[in-house]
């Protein structure tokens, strides 16, 4: 709803807040305005922000997906060094297995 439409909109809608009568043709112009707004909230707020979110969890599943790979390559890499130390090295280089 532009601005305009909006300024003649308000104040059927105080008077309705106010439970005053409108006549059939401003109760219509209510309605319509009523149902413009909250068509706007509807698309405009939540559509467009549950797609931001969707599009950001869905990098940062992929970036967990990376790290928990790399992580996976890093410890098994370290086990297999820590696997040929002998344990005074284990000892000095802190090893724990």
């Amino acid at each position: 709803m532009d601005e305009a439409i909006y300024r003649e909109w308000w104040p059927l809608h105080v008077r309705h807040a106010r439970g005053e009568t409108l006549t059939a043709e401003e109760q219509a112009a209510y309605e319509l305005g009523r149902d413009q707004l909250y068509t706007d909230e509807n698309l405009a707020g939540s559509g467009d922000e549950e797609q931001r979110l969707r599009s950001r969890i869905a990098d940062m599943e992929r970036q967990l997906d990376q790290l928990l790979e790399e992580y996976r390559t890093l410890k098994a890499r370290s086990e297999g060094l820590e696997a040929r130390l002998s344990e005074p090295a284990k000892r000095a280089a802190g090893a724990t297995g």
